[in-house]
């Protein structure tokens, strides 16, 4: 029985109808979703009724997942439509400018494209009611027509072409019996865009049969999947077994983005994980099918879906050279499929080419990407990079663990340099202490090379995991399985940030308008699209700026909301000639050739055709272009490659205080832009003959600057990632304490020229742990200051944490440390301030610094010999503690301490000193006075108040001081002024 399209425009009115708040919680629209399945259950079985046949079935799933048909390439946008549709409706001149009302901004309320346009029309003049609805079963036959007289359509779409039916004449039987919401809504489908109705594919393929999720994911086209699923049947038990067939792409891994080292050691868990070398090219699903013959038996795939096996012809002698087909050693019987990812390569430097070179050599359904003038030369050709097999022999490996996969993709490919290779990788035990320091390093070795990134993957999971009940929307162990997690740059944090760059124009896009909900905005929005580009000084003058257009970008809706907000630019209309001959003839240089001269606030370079895909540039300039931040991770050369321009820009913020002759230049960036491929170049050269093993460390050499250079660069990538990670720590630290108040404590002074400061969070129940604790935290903490201290606490010694069954107080005070607790500074930054505590308690002598200096050199040699469970060392560290519990089991009272009466008072500071930086030698600041540290403290704040009886007044005991009240209530004394109060100077 047909479907109605009348049933599919209800769902989809009822979706679009919702606040946009509410449309933007998928859990809402999935529940509409099932709810219209539910209520049209019957029809929609009865569309599998046939087992012979999936057709209506796939009219259906066509209509409501039209991106799920790649093949069809209709050649028609909102423009050429909007032609076509004034024919249909025979619309006069009045109508046909309301038809064009899309392309301008609303003046209020939500913004509308073309389908409104059209639905506003039919309301007011709709077609006469037809006794025979449009079902979906018309609709797809309708759109197959037209997509097979589109040759960008798949060759099995274009074999099916109706000569006798043109494209004006289909559609129009169609909208001449549709209402104003059918139109509208079919007038979406056609431009393949439902918005603002978004509707979820996993969940509609769901709600149609439970299994169809299942088969699209092994045969990611709908009728194949439906077919598989017809024929495999509904009445079984258990879970279902699909199998791909040769011709028919298989869908691709899920995958989540890495946005720090622990954000993947979380998503993966406690398992091996294959880290794999992330390529910059064009992924590539090969499938041969060695029944059809030696010259017909590749079929590749690109990652849309679409049949690319003749675009990429370039690439079949390197896929068949590395497969042996036609040779006797050929290790295939019927054939294989196969994953890859397709590069350019130059034999005469022996490297990869970027990602731009790829265009040379491939076409778009006969027709060069951007015609270039640059032959390709005879040195160049594509190349593969095989990451994975998923059928060999009718034998699938979908089910099969990836460790073995990749064994089985080793004994088939025939490896050949250039040409044809294998994926690099390395496996990372992510359940071993080693596993973040392992990860951390091979990214590091990745940005250094400059390479895109790295793509990790469960090692012991197979391809797909049908019998695993997880949740896909958690995505972190053990829920996340079969998935593939991408590590890059621009994932994390502000990496790749390039520059400031000047907005000098936007144009309106009604779709991309509709996304911003008019509630949320201070005011219309008059563009969607920015064009940003940079100064060009050397065709600047000083009163007519040169602007060359680099990028477009787009705004969040917050974005919008600031830019609404705080931004009023001048505008003028901008409306470039379209005529080619003119354009030769008149103003060849010039882009605002319409433009009064007057008017033109700058000069704009011609923008290349690769930057706004053929849209037509901006609609209007601003006169005081606004300035915003720009964040990338890589340069390209877009359109002709003329120059370079940020690959894949995001905007970051405004910045509202400067203009934009602040803004980076043309030439600042094209320099950038040489030297980032340069520094490519140059590590690809000492790569050799590119068989890089790429994770392993490489020769020191220490008399090669480069290899220097590149081991600090990779340092620094390290240290940065370890920022990335929660809270600014790495996810591998050595920390005594997981959660709460971090102990920061400084040692007692032993030389002149260095400190130490230690962080004792919990105290140790062992003698041998003590150890170990103290060796740990004395090798990787080197400075005396505490800094960006937030609360300063002071426990009662009655107040107790369960740590070991010691007091606070108690825990605090092992080996004559002078402990602050400092709490995390993450958890509320009041202010930023530096609190030095100082170590009074030991003796001015020279004997005892001899003594300091000495037990340093032991503890030194301790460290080097890493012998932290000698027994000697055992021993001193309990006669420490047994010390410490001596002194600590009497009373400790805050005293006056006892100065010469003839010596004047300490000098006294106020404030917080400043910390030295990381490069500087560390100052003499730790002072060898007999004085507790808090009784020294409580004296000077006596004296500074002047109050009567100072003596005599003891120190509160709050619970909480912060730093303000460290550095007023109690100042620090400086040590140097002490010491020459003592000697009497």
């Amino acid at each position: 029985m047909p479907f109605p399209f009348s049933h599919v425009c209800d769902l989809l009115q009822q979706t679009s109808d919702l606040p946009p708040l509410r449309r933007n919680q998928t859990r809402v629209v999935n529940q509409i979703v099932y709810s219209w399945f539910c209520k049209h259950r019957q029809a929609i079985d009865q569309l599998g009724e046939d087992v012979s046949s999936a057709k209506p079935a796939v009219a259906l799933l066509s209509t409501l997942l039209p991106e799920r048909r790649p093949d069809r390439v209709y050649g028609l946008q909102a423009r050429g439509l909007q032609r076509i549709l004034v024919r249909i409706l025979g619309l006069g001149h009045s109508r046909a400018a309301e038809l064009s009302r899309w392309e301008r901004p609303v003046e209020y309320g939500e913004a509308v494209d073309l389908a409104d346009c059209v639905e506003a029309i039919l309301l007011r003049t709709p077609n006469p009611a037809t006794a025979h609805p449009v079902t979906v079963e018309e609709i797809d036959a309708v759109l197959e027509i037209v997509a097979s007289r589109c040759r960008f359509s798949a060759p099995s779409i274009r074999q099916n072409d109706d000569v006798s039916s043109p494209t004006q004449a289909a559609l129009g039987g169609l909208y001449q019996r549709l209402d104003a919401c059918g139109a509208k809504w079919l007038t979406r489908l056609i431009l393949k865009d439902f918005r603002p109705a978004v509707l979820d594919g996993t969940t509609v393929a769901r709600a149609f049969h439970p299994w169809l999720p299942m088969a699209l994911q092994v045969n990611s086209s709908l009728d194949a999947a439906v077919s598989s699923l017809l024929q495999t049947g509904s009445d079984t038990d258990g879970t279902p077994t699909f199998k791909p067939s040769l011709g028919v792409k298989i869908g691709r891994q899920q995958w989540a983005k890495g946005r720090s080292i622990e954000h993947c050691i979380e998503m993966g868990g406690p398992q091996r994980m294959s880290c794999e070398r992330k390529m910059d090219g064009e992924y590539v699903q090969v499938h041969v099918d060695l029944t059809r013959g030696e010259k017909d038996c590749l079929q590749l795939f690109s990652k849309s879906g679409k049949d690319s096996t003749w675009d990429r012809v370039n690439l079949h002698g390197a896929v068949r050279e590395s497969l042996r087909i036609g040779r006797s050693d050929c290790k295939l019987s019927t054939g294989c499929i196969l994953e890859g990812e397709m590069l350019a390569y130059d034999d005469r430097e022996c490297k990869i080419l970027d990602f731009d070179a790829i265009r040379k050599h491939v076409n778009r359904s006969g027709s060069k990407i951007f015609n270039t003038k640059e032959e390709t030369q005879d040195h160049e050709h594509l190349m593969i990079v095989y990451y994975d097999v998923l059928l060999i022999d009718d034998e699938s490996l979908l089910g099969t663990r990836h460790a073995d996969r990749f064994r089985r993709l080793e004994d088939l490919i025939a490896c050949r340099q250039g040409y044809a290779e294998l994926v690099q990788r390395e496996v990372i035990d992510f359940g071993s202490r080693k596993a973040a320091s392992q990860l951390r390093q091979a990214f590091a070795k990745c940005i250094t090379a400059r390479l895109e990134g790295l793509v990790i993957k469960p090692d012991n999971d197979p391809y797909f995991d049908f019998a695993a009940g997880h949740n896909t929307a958690a995505l972190q162990w053990p829920y996340l399985r079969s998935y593939c997690i991408k590590l890059k740059k621009e994932y994390i944090g502000t990496f790749g940030e390039v520059g400031d760059f000047a907005v000098v124009g936007g144009r309106y896009d009604a779709t991309k308008a509709m996304e911003y909900p008019p509630d949320s905005l201070p005011g219309r929005v008059r563009w969607t699209h920015f064009f940003i580009g940079c100064l060009d000084r050397a065709k600047s003058t000083p009163t007519r700026p040169h602007f060359v257009v680099t990028n477009v970008v787009t705004l969040t809706v917050a974005q919008m909301a600031t830019f609404l907000t705080h931004c009023r630019p001048r505008v003028v209309p901008y409306e470039p000639t379209q005529n080619k001959n003119k354009t030769k003839t008149k103003n060849k240089n010039r882009g605002t050739e319409r433009i009064d001269l007057a008017e033109a606030p700058f000069d704009l370079a011609r923008i290349e055709p690769g930057i706004d895909g053929c849209k037509g540039g901006p609609t209007e300039l601003f006169a005081d272009p606004p300035v915003v931040d720009i964040r990338c991770f890589s340069f390209h050369r877009q359109g002709y490659g003329r120059f370079w321009s940020p690959r894949f820009p995001g905007v970051v913020k405004f910045h509202f205080d400067r203009t934009f002759r602040d803004a980076m230049t043309f030439e600042a960036l094209q320099t950038l832009a040489e030297e980032e491929s340069s520094r490519r170049a140059e590590l690809a050269d000492e790569e050799g003959d590119n068989s890089v093993q790429y994770y392993d460390d490489t020769t020191e050499n220490a008399g090669n600057e480069q290899n220097e250079k590149n081991e600090d660069e990779r340092a620094h990538w390290v240290d940065q990632l370890k920022k990335a990670d929660r809270r600014g720590i790495a996810v591998d630290a050595e920390t005594s304490q997981s959660s709460g108040p971090t102990t920061a404590t400084t040692a007692r002074s032993q030389s002149s020229a260095s400190a130490s400061q230690f962080s004792l969070s919990s105290m140790p129940n062992t003698h041998a742990q003590l150890l170990d604790d103290l060796h740990t935290q004395y090798d990787t903490h080197e400075l005396y200051e505490i800094h960006e201290i937030e609360e300063i606490e002071e426990m009662d010694e009655n107040d107790k944490e369960d740590r070991g069954g010691r007091t606070v107080r108690e825990s605090s005070q092992i080996s004559e440390l002078s402990i602050a607790t400092v709490k995390s500074p993450e958890v509320r930054r009041v202010r930023q301030m530096t609190a030095t505590v100082i170590d009074l308690t030991g003796d001015d002598d020279d004997e005892d610094e001899k003594e300091d200096v000495k037990e340093d050199e032991n503890w030194q040699s301790v460290r080097e010999d890493d012998e932290y469970d000698s027994d000697e060392s055992q021993q001193g560290i309990a006669r420490l503690y047994a010390q410490e519990e001596a002194r600590l089991s009497q009373p400790s009272q805050l005293s006056q301490p006892s100065l010469p009466a003839s010596l004047p008072p300490p000098v006294i500071t106020t404030s917080p000193p400043s910390t030295p930086p990381r490069s500087s030698p560390v100052p003499d600041m730790l002072s060898s006075s007999p004085v507790e540290p808090a009784s020294s403290m409580t004296t000077c704040a006596s004296q500074v108040a002047s109050q009567p009886n100072s003596s005599q007044q003891q120190r509160p005991t709050p619970k909480r001081l912060r730093t303000w009240d460290v550095a007023s209530m109690y100042p620090a004394i400086s040590p140097p002024a002490l010491k020459r109060a003592r000697s009497g100077i």
